[in-house]
């Protein structure tokens, strides 16, 4: 059976949402008509009511037809609307008590004391607002119970005075201001009387508004974090926050009796997984300030003579990020003016110089202010006449055989009266170099690095630099050759082995000796093969002799003579004779 009928439904919802402003409530399907069982309440202000028992939850069940008689356990037939049965003073009244009463609040009383009270006021409500039941007046506190008297008028007056329960979860909007590069604002979230305290639904939060200081507990102080792109939007957050209550109209479910005579109940429902209350928040993004801009005025002028230059190209950039945001060209006038710049700190450079001037290498940082413009004034010097009384030396680089170019030959050079290096030099794809400028004079070049595939020359060049000349010279390199082997020379290759098992074994260490004259002409060592190999050695007859043998082995004493024979590899111990 659903749990809740169409129009139940409706009237618990309403009744919810009257509870605490914008109230949700969701609450599982599947509730089954009870069975009552009759329970002899507790002696309360010298009465002991009747009481009842759901026994499938154990939840208290309150009659509400005081006229009535007691409800017969078989006969509830399912749910129904008190809207349609009530008018809506007395059933938001009893809302209202059965939400204070027990099981929600037990005012410190035994259990069956404060359900016993809780039927007393559903039929002391019942005969003021509907002329049956039982008078309240006709109750009082008992000396030493004044606690059940006080807990049973509070139910009384949450009745009467239409006293929601105090749950809730309370926040403030807030106002986003920009912070740097984005805009964030602060809120305190209190929570009222929610058994689980609150969780912020993340289906709801925007992916890129984050949230922190969330603990889920009543006083957290959140904090909102969003992107300028929000600046100046109000965005609404509905039911953002969510918190769970026992108290809630779908914990109070309404049943019928097939019997016309029997007693219609209401019987308490904790679901803890009802969400009872949620909560939206709006949040309000300042706007950006409109941008402030300035000017750069550019004068461009000539070294000494002040005259105004044309044609000078700067690049303007943002010193933050190094973007360059422009470029000044100086006109007839020497100026340029830049385009409208925000206010901020930027740097000029110059990219190209009026002609016939130097290009300047200088940074030139500037500050751009509000509404102003502020003026650079850059000076170019002149490229200077040449020297008369200088020259150049060009170097030209080739094969000594072919006569091909050599590009990475690397000269010094040097004053010939003393001998100081005055520069370096480097040929290039072309095979040639040129010096700068050079004071006339006597001069030699020193080849200081050789292309890698020639000889390096060790030869002075002499050169005489005269007045507005350039010297050159052409300077040849042999290639590097290697030296055919000597047919008169051998090796030796020698195997050191397990004398039981044949394996290779490395770190021994053999004298090679001539067998005419015992001189030691050489040393091998075993690698990790057990090999080992000599350098070139005249030919003629050597023997080997153990000067270390390899760790837990004997050193051999023996003398192990071999021949060298030209251009061969003498292996020992000899190779085993081929089959084939």
């Amino acid at each position: 059976m659903q749990k809740i009928l169409k129009n139940a439904l409706l009237f618990i919802v309403m009744a919810a949402m009257l509870l605490s402003g914008t109230v949700t409530a969701y609450a599982e399907d599947g509730v089954e008509n009870p069975y009552i069982e009759t329970i002899r309440g507790a002696s309360v202000m010298g009465t002991s009511p009747v009481i009842f028992r759901d026994t499938s939850t154990g939840m208290p069940a309150y009659c509400i037809d005081y006229n009535r008689g007691i409800p017969d356990p078989t006969s509830l037939s399912g749910e129904f609307d008190p809207m349609t049965i009530f008018d809506p003073a007395t059933y938001q009244g009893l809302e209202y008590l059965l939400l204070a009463g027990y099981p929600f609040e037990d005012g410190g009383l035994t259990s069956e004391e404060a359900q016993a009270c809780t039927q007393l006021a559903v039929w002391c409500w019942t005969y003021e607002t509907l002329g049956y039941g039982l008078n309240a007046n006709n109750y009082s506190a008992t000396s030493g119970r004044e606690d059940v008297y006080n807990y049973f008028i509070g139910l009384m007056e949450a009745a009467r005075n239409q006293i929601p329960p105090d749950i809730g979860i309370d926040s403030n909007d807030i106002d986003m201001t920009i912070d740097g590069d984005t805009l964030t604002g602060t809120t305190t979230v209190t929570v009222r009387n929610l058994q689980s305290g609150y969780v912020i639904d993340d289906n709801v939060l925007p992916d890129d508004i984050e949230v922190t200081g969330y603990t889920g507990n009543s006083g957290d102080i959140l904090i909102f974090t969003a992107p300028l792109g929000y600046a100046g939007e109000t965005v609404t957050l509905n039911n953002l926050f969510t918190g769970q209550d026992t108290r809630s109209a779908l914990n109070l479910f309404w049943y019928d009796n097939s019997n016309p005579n029997q007693q219609r109940m209401v019987i308490s429902y904790l679901d803890e997984s009802t969400i009872a209350v949620a909560s939206g928040i709006v949040l309000r993004f300042e706007e950006l300030p409109e941008p402030e801009y300035g000017y750069i005025k550019l004068i461009k002028n000539a070294f000494e003579s002040e005259a105004l230059l044309e044609g000078a190209v700067f690049g303007v950039y943002r010193a933050e990020d190094d973007a360059k945001v422009c470029e000044l060209v100086s006109g007839a006038d020497g100026t340029a003016i830049s385009p409208e710049l925000p206010v901020g700190d930027y740097y000029l450079k110059e990219l190209q110089s009026p002609e016939n001037f130097l290009l300047s290498e200088e940074t030139i940082s500037v500050t751009v202010t509000a509404n102003e413009t502020v003026t650079i004034t850059v000076v170019n010097h002149p490229i200077p006449e040449p020297d008369p009384t200088e020259g150049k030396i060009k170097v030209i680089k080739k094969d000594f055989d072919d006569g091909k170019f050599l590009a990475n030959a690397v000269f010094g050079v040097y004053r010939t009266e003393d001998d100081v290096k005055v520069c370096e030099i480097e040929t290039a794809a072309d095979g040639t170099a040129v010096t700068p400028l050079l004071p006339m004079g006597e001069y030699y070049l020193l080849e200081l690095k050789s292309p890698d595939t020639h000889q390096l020359s060790t030869e002075k060049y002499g050169v005489t630099v005269k007045a507005d000349e350039v010297a050159v010279i052409t300077i040849t390199n042999k290639k590097i050759t290697t030296p055919e082997p000597d047919p008169t020379e051998g090796r030796i290759k020698l195997f050191k082995k397990d004398h039981d098992n044949g394996n290779l074994l490395a770190n021994a260490i053999f004298g090679i000796y001539r067998a005419g004259d015992d001189v030691k002409v050489g040393e091998l060592e075993t690698n990790s093969r057990g090999e080992a190999t000599s350098a070139l050695l005249p030919i003629g007859d050597y023997y080997l002799k153990e000067l270390q043998s390899p760790n837990l082995y004997e050193i051999s004493a023996e003398k192990h003579g071999v021949t060298v024979k030209a251009d061969q590899t003498v292996e020992i111990p000899p190779p085993p004779p081929r089959t084939d």
